[in-house]
């Protein structure tokens, strides 16, 4: 893991959503980035996901 990576994001916040939505933290962040790819030029991520 790079610490560095996020370092601003409260994991416990996080972590407390994929609770409310009754998902595995691991499932959520891949379906995030699922959905971030899908939409990576909209949001001026093309080429960096």
């Amino acid at each position: 893991k790079d610490k560095a990576f996020a370092a601003g994001a409260d994991r416990s916040v996080i972590e407390k959503g994929a609770a409310m939505l009754g998902v595995e933290l691991a499932e959520l962040i891949a379906d995030t980035i699922d959905g971030m790819r899908t939409e990576a030029e909209a949001i001026g991520l093309k080429g960096n996901l």
